[in-house]
C-alpha cells in the first residue's frame, strides 16, 4: 500500500458503529450518504443485544477518552479550539504539515457536491 497526501492509495474500509437504546447496535462500513447507497459496496449489520451494545459503548468510552482523542469546540469568534482534557490548543495539535494542508484543501475546495 502506498501513502499519498490524501491517505493510503490501497482500498480500505473503516468501521462505523453505534448503539441505540442500550440494546440495538449497528456495525459496518456503510456511510449514510448517496454515494454509499448507490455507488459503493458498503455493508453493515443491525443487531439487538444488550451485552454487545454495552461492550461497544465501553470501547467507545475508552477510545474517546482525553488521553486518546481530542475534543474540538467552536469559539464565539468562529475559530476552533482543541482540548485533550488538560491543555487547550488553537490549531490541530500534533498534526503534520501535510495533514493540515489536506484539512485546508477540504475546506476550500467544493467537495460538498460529492457527499
Amino acid at each position: 500500500m502506498h501513502a499519498s497526501l490524501f491517505g493510503a492509495t490501497g482500498a480500505s474500509l473503516h468501521t462505523k458503529a453505534l448503539t441505540v437504546d442500550g440494546k440495538t447496535l449497528f456495525v459496518g462500513s456503510y456511510n449514510i450518504d448517496p454515494r454509499s447507497r448507490f455507488l459503493n459496496c458498503e455493508q453493515g449489520i443491525l443487531a439487538e443485544s444488550p451485552a454487545l451494545a454495552r461492550q461497544l459503548e465501553e470501547i467507545f468510552e475508552r477510545q474517546s477518552s482525553g488521553n486518546r482523542a481530542w475534543r474540538v469546540d467552536r469559539q464565539q469568534n468562529g475559530s476552533l479550539e482543541w482540548s485533550d482534557g488538560s491543555r487547550l490548543y488553537d490549531s490541530e495539535p500534533e498534526a503534520p504539515v501535510l495533514r493540515r494542508l489536506q484539512a485546508w484543501l477540504a475546506r476550500v475546495l467544493p467537495f460538498e457536491a460529492q457527499l
